[in-house]
């Protein structure tokens, strides 16, 4: 996805799936991942052993992927993760193999760190970096791959938790306009902490996790491509989750850009005498 266009993702193929292997706790089971619960009630592994680690998806059918997601993990900065699809269950010719990737890949060169930086060798985002946020991994497949099955594998030996906890699954096909939306929309953070004062003036904080949000404005539509996203307002409502990817391009800054979302509002679509334009308001399921 060199091109950087914007990328919506709605339907997603893993909530019908039969998720199977690895290790998992029998209080929190691999289908937990079919919930958006999210940290609330993960999948978690027994141990951070490989064996554990791992889990195949069989979809039933050949689908078209252009993501997979694994959402509100527990990975540390040091994790990597292998996925392969594949159309059959024994993984031997997969259509897709990423091999062994950094789940955080390089976001710093070292000229632009200091000496002393724990990063400075490998350039990646710290645990500082990462905590304000969700710590989603996201696969994006292009061109897509067609796949009845997939398997995530994850290595992260130094994890504090000793175990692997995994939110939400997410494996879908996406679309991808062939104009952009329009730059000088706002993406950002809203604060959900509560503030009060004492009968003094001090104030006083609940702190909060913060939820990210999303303004996108399409303005050069087909009818085609603008009835693709009337058709996930009408099957998602506001409740289902979507994801929206505003710069595929930017793999190292997916940790701060792309999340698992709602729509805050339904999108309209509305007919142009050249074109058709909508507005996606995307807000963050944070639990």
């Amino acid at each position: 996805m060199a091109d950087r266009k914007g990328r919506f993702y709605s339907t997603n193929f893993a909530l019908d799936a039969t998720l199977s292997g690895g290790g998992w706790a029998g209080a929190l089971p691999l289908d937990n991942m079919k919930t958006p619960l999210l940290a609330s009630q993960p999948a978690r592994s027994a141990s951070l052993d490989t064996d554990d680690t791992q889990f195949d998806v069989a979809f039933g059918r050949v689908r078209k992927l252009s993501i997979v997601a694994a959402l509100a993990t527990n990975i540390t900065s040091g994790a990597t993760y292998r996925l392969r699809l594949s159309q059959s269950d024994s993984f031997d010719a997969p259509q897709y193999d990423s091999g062994w990737v950094q789940a955080y890949p390089s976001l710093f060169s070292s000229a632009a760190l200091d000496w002393e930086e724990e990063n400075w060798w490998t350039g990646q985002p710290v645990e500082g970096d990462i905590a304000p946020y969700n710590r989603n991994v996201f696969v994006l497949l292009d061109p897509p791959v067609q796949a009845t099955h997939a398997r995530l594998e994850v290595l992260d030996p130094s994890n504090p938790d000793l175990a692997l906890d995994i939110g939400h699954l997410f494996a879908a096909g996406g679309v991808q306009p062939e104009f952009n939306f329009n730059f000088g929309t706002p993406r950002g953070l809203r604060t959900r902490t509560l503030r009060d004062e004492t009968p003094s003036g001090r104030a006083v904080f609940d702190r909060r996790p913060l939820q990210r949000v999303i303004r996108v404005d399409y303005d050069a539509l087909s009818k085609n491509e603008a009835v693709i996203f009337q058709d996930a307002a009408a099957r998602n409502d506001i409740e289902d989750p979507v994801v929206f990817v505003p710069d595929p391009g930017d793999t190292a800054n997916l940790f701060r850009e792309a999340f698992l979302g709602r729509f805050a509002q339904l999108p309209d679509r509305v007919p142009r005498a050249a074109g058709h334009s909508t507005q996606l308001q995307i807000e963050e399921v944070i639990s």
